[in-house]
C-alpha cells in the first residue's frame, strides 16, 4: 500500500503484489520508484534474500522489476536509502554456510541506469535493524538506531537500541 496527502485527508492506496514473501526488506523510494531488498521468505529461513525488485508508485497497473541482486551475502533487517538517483542498503544480518547469523556493517548503492552495485565505506560497526528507509539531512544519509550484535535471548530481555547515529556524505 501507499499512504498519500489528498488535502486536508491521507487515503491508501493498494500498490501491485511483490512477486513473493518478503519480510524484513529494505526499501526506498528512488526517482518514483519503490525499491525493496533482501529480507527472508520465510521466518525460520537461514538464506537472505539476494533479490531486489522495484515498482513504479505512481504508474497504475504496473508491475514489479527485477533488479540487479544484492551483492552476496544476503541480509534482513537492513535499511534502505534514496542517495541521489541510486538505492543504497545498508548494515542489516546474514548467516554464515553454517547458519550463523552475522551482523553486517557493509552499505551498497545501486545505480539502476547502469545496473551495478557499488561498496560505499563500511559502518564504524555493524547496525542491525536500523530506521528504514535512512533520512538524507543536509547532504548526510543518517543511519539511526539498530544494534550491533544478533541477541539470542528472549524478546524481553534484548538490551534495545544503540543510541549512536552514523552519518555517510550523500
Amino acid at each position: 500500500w501507499v499512504l498519500r496527502a489528498r488535502g486536508a485527508e491521507f487515503a491508501w492506496e493498494t500498490l501491485a503484489d511483490l512477486p513473493g514473501p518478503v519480510g524484513y526488506g529494505a526499501g526506498a523510494i528512488v526517482g518514483g520508484r519503490l525499491y525493496v531488498a533482501g529480507g527472508l521468505g520465510a521466518p525460520d529461513s537461514k538464506h537472505p534474500s539476494l533479490h531486489v525488485w522495484s515498482l513504479e508508485i505512481d504508474e497504475k497497473g504496473g508491475g514489479w522489476r527485477r533488479e540487479p541482486d544484492l551483492p552476496a551475502p544476503g541480509v534482513f533487517v537492513a535499511a534502505g536509502a534514496a542517495l541521489g538517483s541510486r538505492f543504497a542498503v545498508i548494515g542489516g544480518i546474514g548467516f554464515t554456510p553454517e547458519g550463523t547469523a552475522t551482523p553486517s556493517k557493509a552499505c551498497y548503492a545501486l545505480d539502476p541506469a547502469a545496473g551495478k552495485w557499488e561498496r560505499l565505506p563500511d559502518l564504524p560497526s555493524a547496525r542491525v535493524g536500523p530506521a528504514d528507509p535512512c533520512p538524507i539531512v543536509d547532504g548526510h544519509l543518517l543511519v539511526i538506531g539498530g544494534y550491533s550484535t544478533v541477541f539470542p535471548g528472549p524478546a524481553r530481555e534484548h538490551p534495545g537500541f544503540d543510541q549512536k547515529t552514523f552519518s555517510l556524505d550523500a
